[in-house]
């Protein structure tokens, strides 16, 4: 009986089993190794279990890479319908600003910085809004205490930075669109 060193948990994070099987293996087989020529055998319950639920993760993966999608191209049509309503409504004021010296880039700046507008708040809100949709996600699969520290609601750098990037990203992509 041994039990994996330091923190468990990042062993079993990844999704790929074959990933997990490699990492906790290679460190049972230096154990192996380190025991000479006593007849040692290495078993892991949890990883042949976890092998079952494999394909459900390959499965949900792949569906939440469908919805993040069909979001995205829905968020570049929404905030496309929005610059060309503002667009077309203000085409006299627009039309004014170029008569008086107003650059292309100018314009394209205008409509940028319009487009990035509309989307800080929803960045700021949907970040706010996270802390208790993970509390109350975090509470629901996970028996243990938050407090121990193991597992935290706070989101990571990499998916703020990814967040952050698409809710950039989407509007400059559908400001593109009506120049």
């Amino acid at each position: 009986m041994m039990t994996l060193p330091g923190s468990r948990i990042s062993y079993y994070e990844t999704s790929d089993v074959v990933e997990m099987r490699k990492n906790i293996f290679d460190y049972t087989n230096q154990i192996a190794a380190a025991l000479g020529d006593y007849p040692v055998n290495s078993s892991n319950e949890l990883v042949d279990r976890m092998q079952i639920y494999s394909f459900a993760l390959v499965f949900l993966g792949l569906v939440f890479g469908i919805v993040i999608i069909l979001f995205v191209i829905i968020s570049v049509l929404l905030i496309y319908s929005l610059l060309m309503i503002t667009t077309e409504t203000k085409t006299f004021d627009i039309g004014i600003m170029r008569l008086i010296g107003l650059s292309s880039s100018g314009f394209v700046a205008m409509i940028m910085t319009q487009a990035v507008m509309f989307v800080i708040p929803s960045i700021i809100c949907a970040y706010v809004c996270s802390y208790p949709t993970l509390y109350l996600i975090f509470l629901k699969l996970f028996k243990n205490d938050l407090s121990q520290g193991e597992i935290s609601i706070v989101p990571g750098a990499v998916a703020t930075v990814e967040a952050v990037g698409v809710g950039l990203l989407i509007p400059l992509f559908s400001s593109i669109i009506p120049i």
